[in-house]
């Protein structure tokens, strides 16, 4: 099952092939849309190296403020989505050239900061998300951008925009890895106007399209992983959901400064339920489930777990809350795969 099996693509601005860095997976229980298109080097679902990453999010930073129509000169509030582009906001925020900016990204969390906006992202699993943050600095900003890793109807984006609309008369951009956008809602958007920038752009051939796979079911006893791709000198960072970018910068830091060569990869827990297969060349080959260290009842996942020398946890919690509720599974669940795991507070 190949990306362009399922887009028509009209432009690729990116240092990949397409087929290559975008894979079709199948949604759990989605009647909205049963595939998924899951990104090889984002760093969620499918562990990748660090430097790899970096190297796609300075793709779309590039796509960004090398198009003519960005101004240096207005002060930006970039805003990503939760929980799959969080990384890549922030990466694009800490590096556009405009004199001023503020960052913001949505969450699904609660929070002790002044609550901005609600809204609903319609397509998605989970569609209740936030904005927290100071109303003064984002009244300070001339445009807003926001970044995400698909932008497939708009409708989201719309949404945020009625809201934000009523706090200010801000400029609006959206920047994603993919735009698959049809004419219409290409259209709403340039009446509005709402400028786009993409590194891949095309139209879904067939929105009802099926996934036909065989679906494996979660792994329950992880030392059944087999040692089939050990490497001793393979090393991973683990972000948490939303928690992604300081882990992916202390990953490639770990292997920028490895004396030993080794590899260090990159992927984050996720609530999104993606289903795996041994499928040929389908990309998710197995998955995990354990408790969020955010909320008790809560369900999420790691996909494409395999042995490896190190495995460092980063969660954003208390040190407390990380070595005395948290600890406990994560060791029982990733303890078999590795020769050293690590649990840290997220930023260290």
């Amino acid at each position: 099952m190949k990306f362009t099996d399922f887009v028509d693509i009209k432009s690729n601005l990116s240092d990949f092939n397409p087929d290559w860095l975008i894979s079709v997976c199948k949604r759990e229980n989605n009647s909205k849309r049963d595939f998924i298109f899951v990104n090889r080097i984002q760093g969620k679902h499918v562990p990748a190296r660090p430097q790899e990453i970096l190297h796609l999010f300075e793709n779309l930073r590039v796509t960004i403020t090398k198009d003519n129509r960005w101004d240096r000169k207005e002060n930006v509030c970039v805003i990503s989505f939760a929980e799959t582009a969080t990384a890549i906001g922030h990466y694009i925020a800490d590096n556009i050239p405009n004199k001023e900016y503020y960052y913001l990204q949505t969450t699904r969390e609660k929070s002790n900061e002044p609550l901005l906006v609600e809204f609903k992202e319609e397509h998605s699993h989970a569609t209740e998300q936030v904005l927290y943050g100071d109303l003064q600095k984002l009244k300070n900003c001339d445009r807003i951008l926001f970044i995400d890793d698909e932008l497939s109807t708009g409708k989201t984006i719309l949404n945020f925009i009625e809201k934000l609309n009523k706090i200010k008369d801000f400029k609006y951009s959206v920047a994603s890895f993919l735009n698959l956008q049809s004419k219409e809602n290409q259209k709403v958007f340039e009446d509005n106007n709402i400028d786009t920038y993409a590194l891949i752009r095309g139209t879904i051939k067939d929105m009802n399209k099926k996934i036909d796979i065989e679906v494996l079911p979660d792994i329950e006893d992880i030392s059944t992983i087999t040692n089939e791709y050990y490497h001793p000198k393979r090393n991973l960072v683990i972000g948490t959901e939303e928690d992604m970018y300081n882990s992916i910068l202390k990953a490639s830091n770990l292997e920028k400064g490895d004396r030993n060569k080794e590899e260090y990869y990159f992927q984050a827990s996720t609530r999104s339920p993606i289903c795996p297969s041994k499928e040929n060349e389908y990309i998710l080959f197995n998955r995990i489930r354990f408790v969020s260290a955010k909320e008790q009842n809560r369900k999420v996942y790691l996909y494409n777990l395999q042995q490896y020398n190190k495995v460092i946890l980063m969660a954003n919690q208390s040190e407390e809350m990380i070595s005395h509720n948290f600890s406990a599974q994560i060791y029982k669940k990733l303890r078999p795969i590795c020769n050293q795991l690590f649990i840290l507070p997220y930023g260290k």
